[in-house]
């Protein structure tokens, strides 16, 4: 089994081992409310959550809680420590494959932004540099008892992840295609015949 599949199965079990397609079929679950029939509105808050998290253009979905890295504390666990570890990690933030462990990013920012910035401080595993870091500390408590996992895990999740997303958000932030306004059109149709149906 490859290694990113057994990672996905390790932290998110039952997701697709395609980042973008779990983010996808997982969006397109929470915003299922979107397309009118003829007997039904589209609820326009659907809609709207569904426009501001669909992708766009060349972006890729980003593991916000590195896949590769967070994996490191999974080494040498039987099924049920799995579980365990990805239950416990996953009542504080999102892990493997979840939506809540991604974010679209363009790919040039992905790839060559918030990667680069990640490896060069030590907070993303790439199996070619020598380890250092946080991902020396992760590889460290993978031969440590589940307590010790755990611990390293949250200090990761509490230091490094956050770090990380302040630095998307910079990354983000600075994209030219963060200016480009959005078709809200859809929206302030589904609004309006909301807005008649409740008048009438």
């Amino acid at each position: 089994m490859a290694t990113r599949r057994i990672a996905v199965g390790n932290q998110s079990p039952g997701l697709a081992e395609k980042a973008q397609g779990s983010y996808t079929t997982q969006l397109n679950s929470i915003t299922k409310d979107r397309k009118a029939t003829k007997t039904r509105m589209a609820d326009p808050d659907s809609l709207l959550v569904h426009e501001l998290m669909k992708r766009r253009g060349d972006e890729e979905a980003h593991h916000k809680a590195p896949l590769m890295t967070m994996n490191l504390l999974y080494k040498n666990l039987n099924e049920a420590e799995s579980a365990e570890l990805t239950d416990y990690f996953g009542r504080r933030h999102g892990m493997g494959n979840s939506i809540l462990n991604l974010i679209n990013m363009p790919k040039e920012t992905h790839q060559g932004g918030i990667h680069a910035i990640s490896r060069a401080w030590g907070y993303e595993e790439d199996g070619k540099s020598v380890p250092r870091g946080f991902v020396q500390d992760m590889l460290d408590a993978s031969e440590m008892p589940m307590e010790y996992r755990k611990h390293i895990g949250d200090l990761y999740l509490d230091k490094a992840v956050k770090d990380m997303e302040g630095d998307i958000n910079d990354l983000l932030t600075a994209h030219p295609s963060m200016q480009e306004k959005l078709d809200l059109s859809g929206i302030r149709a589904a609004q309006a015949l909301k807005d008649s149906a409740a008048r009438s």
